[in-house]
């Protein structure tokens, strides 16, 4: 069953837009995993450590709910404002349910099978670039940068690339050694899609291989069953980052300066900052911006703050309309939906953080949550199918090992 599953999750992208309907799978996903657990536990019951993320998740949504109310004329469809509110729970909703132990020899398991199908699901992928790259068989696109950007049999090379991010986190956390031409193979491929987000995946990808683990242990140390970063690594790898991002995305950041309004990314950017400054606390409200939802069912925010002329933003294309995340919620829901929701995450990733024990497991966990934060810079990312088979597998196929309670201070991470 998990090993259907996890083809499914991972290929489903080549399939969904070619069958009508299979694209709700994610919704579907939504309503299923929740009843399962509650048939398998027999009775409907919260759990007192996750009673903190249902009430910030309720805080967020009331918060989208209150701008709808305060400001009807924004969204006049109410089939527009459910669909967005199912979209932004379906991540939140799994991440939340989906987060459980199943044994230590049965996840190993279940890990050990999903790496084997990446393995051999990134070498057949591999044989068809290297074929497509000489012959025409309709897997690469028109648009050339470094080189032709492939795509496989998705229908865009943005899903090839979250599913082999996916593919090589299962790799990782399988393990990291025995795996290390697979993931060379997969970071191969992933630089053929020509995408940005890719190229960044893939320079981590290199450093993590290239470093040795036990440089990467010695970060960590455990207290109980709270797995932590020491205090002299915080900063310096906060630091890290933050050059890392500006190095790789200052072209970017001048661009859509230079842009200003007349581009949809920094008209988002832009606009959703004045969203959140005009209707303070709350924000626009449900499918009012920033997302395909308010494309399809035609946002008057656009009219109103005059950037419905904006290529990709406009009525009869608004394909550009959702490639962004961060302004669809601190546009939507303003200061306080906006903390409810950063809040919720780091409860989530804190969470899900605690309960990874090995080396391999910290890096694949580590490796998709930096996917996730990185594509959302340029897709509503945690709300759509992406995100789905992001937590999935993230939590039933790298999953994670159960803590002893009774791990002393300073314990050294364990080998797998």
């Amino acid at each position: 069953m998990y090993n259907i599953l996890f083809l499914f999750v991972i290929f489903v992208g080549v399939v969904e837009f070619r069958i009508p309907g299979l694209n709700y799978w994610d919704e579907v996903m939504l309503m299923a995993v929740p009843l399962y657990y509650v048939i398998q536990k027999r009775k409907l019951q919260i759990k007192r450590a996750n009673l903190k993320k249902w009430i910030t998740l309720a805080i967020f949504i009331i918060a989208g709910i209150a701008g709808n109310i305060l400001h009807p004329n924004f969204q006049n469809s109410f089939i527009a404002i459910l669909k967005d509110i199912i979209a932004a729970l379906k991540f939140p909703i799994l991440a939340i349910v989906m987060l459980v132990d199943r044994g230590k020899k049965k996840q190993a398991k279940i890990l050990h099978e999903a790496a084997i199908i990446s393995k051999y699901s990134i070498y057949f992928m591999l044989m068809i670039a290297i074929l497509g790259y000489f012959i025409d068989i309709g897997v690469y696109q028109n648009e050339i940068r470094f080189v032709k950007c492939y795509q496989f049999a998705f229908s865009h090379p943005t899903f090839m690339v979250s599913s082999l991010i996916m593919m090589v986190a299962v790799l990782m956390a399988d393990d990291m050694k025995k795996n290390r031409i697979s993931l060379l193979c997969a970071a191969f491929l992933i630089f053929l899609s020509g995408r940005v987000k890719g190229y960044v995946m893939v320079l981590l990808m290199l450093m993590i291989i290239v470093v040795r683990p036990s440089m990467i242990e010695r970060i960590f140390y455990r207290i109980k069953n709270k797995l932590k970063i020491k205090k002299r690594y915080f900063l310096p790898i906060t630091f890290a980052f933050v050059i890392l991002g500006y190095c790789l995305g200052r072209e970017k950041i001048d661009l859509y300066l230079h842009w200003g309004l007349t581009a949809a990314r920094p008209a988002l950017y832009i606009m959703g900052f004045q969203l959140a400054k005009d209707f303070f606390p709350f924000g626009s409200g449900f499918g009012t911006f920033a997302s395909s939802i308010s494309g399809k069912y035609y946002s008057n925010v656009y009219r109103i703050y005059r950037i419905d002329d904006v290529n990709g933003m406009t009525k009869d294309n608004f394909s550009y309309i959702a490639d962004t995340f961060l302004p669809y919620i601190y546009g939507q829901f303003g200061i306080v939906g906006t903390v409810a929701y950063v809040s919720l995450f780091i409860q989530i990733i804190k969470d899900q953080f605690r309960k990874q024990k090995s080396y391999n497991r910290i890096i694949a966990f580590l490796f998709l949550w930096t996917y996730a934060l990185v594509a959302s810079t340029a897709e509503t990312y945690f709300t759509n199918s992406s995100a789905v088979q992001f937590i999935v597998v993230l939590l039933v196929f790298v999953g994670n090992e159960r803590i002893k309670l009774s791990e002393n201070k300073g314990e050294n991470l364990d080998e797998k």
